[in-house]
This record gives C-alpha cells, sequence and structure tokens, in this order.
C-alpha cells in the first residue's frame, strides 16, 4: 500500500561558475547552500566548476568538500574538457586544458542509514560528444551513479 512507503526527499543543485575569474565567494556560498540543503536530506551538488589547473581541487573547493560533500571515486581523473574538440572558444583561455572542468558532490545528512551510498563517475561515450562537423558540446559528459537505499 502507498501508506506503507516512507517518502524520500532529495535536492539537486547545478551551477556553471564563470572561468578566469576568482569563484571562492561563489565556492563558499555554494557550501552553505549545500550544507543548508542537506540538514534534512541527501544533496548532489554538479556542475561546470572551472578549476583552475594549476591548484590543487581540495584548495579551490576546500568549503564544499569541508562541509562534507565528497567526490565520486573516480572524479580527479576525468578529462571533460578536450582542446581537440572545434567548439572550444581558442587555446587562449587554457593553452594545456586537457582537463576536468565537470563535477558531482554529494553531501548526506547525519544520518544512521543516508538515502544514497556508494557513488562512481565516469565519462559519457567519448565518441558521443565529437560527432564529425557537428559536435554537441565543449565538454563531455559525466555519468554518475548513486545507490538508493531501502
Amino acid at each position: 500500500a502507498q501508506g506503507d512507503v516512507p517518502a524520500c526527499r532529495l535536492t539537486l543543485l547545478n551551477t556553471h561558475l564563470p572561468h578566469l575569474s576568482s569563484n571562492s565567494t561563489l565556492v563558499r556560498y555554494l557550501a552553505r547552500r549545500i550544507h543548508a540543503a542537506a540538514a534534512a536530506t541527501s544533496c548532489i551538488f554538479s556542475g561546470d566548476l572551472n578549476p583552475d589547473k594549476g591548484k590543487p581541487l581540495r584548495s579551490q573547493f576546500g568549503a564544499i568538500f569541508q562541509c562534507g560533500a565528497t567526490l565520486g571515486e573516480e572524479t580527479g581523473a576525468l578529462v571533460t574538457w578536450d582542446t581537440a574538440n572545434p567548439l572550444i572558444r581558442g587555446k587562449k583561455c587554457n593553452p594545456d586544458a586537457d582537463m576536468q572542468l565537470d563535477f558531482c558532490f554529494l553531501h548526506q545528512p547525519n544520518e544512521p542509514r543516508p538515502l544514497l551510498s556508494r557513488m562512481r563517475s565516469s565519462l559519457l561515450r567519448r565518441e558521443a560528444f565529437f560527432l564529425p562537423g557537428a559536435p554537441l558540446s565543449d565538454h563531455i559528459g559525466i555519468l554518475t551513479t548513486f545507490e538508493l537505499r531501502e
């Protein structure tokens, strides 16, 4: 019966941070939003974060990590932006930037049995984003898998 199934909530936040700019104020704001959302339910935060290739991820997104968010197992080694893609706006923005720009974080509330677990991220089929003469995006998609707890 429908009345026997407990209601579950999940919050999803997505953003696109500006490139070639200091995003520290925005990152702190996002961390507060993630923390507030995750007070009651699991929260997934994803987007194009435009990290600086010359700095460690944890130093750039420390506020997000400090609020308890975690990355998928393989995230950090996924090239989601590739200078070989014809949609890239010239190589002047990041001259050697075959790198990861897109991320997916998970933040769980402090509960004995959180709603989600076992997060894993991988790239979608790279060739799907590089159709000859008609690329679909200047980014490669990330597929992130979660396990829903019963």
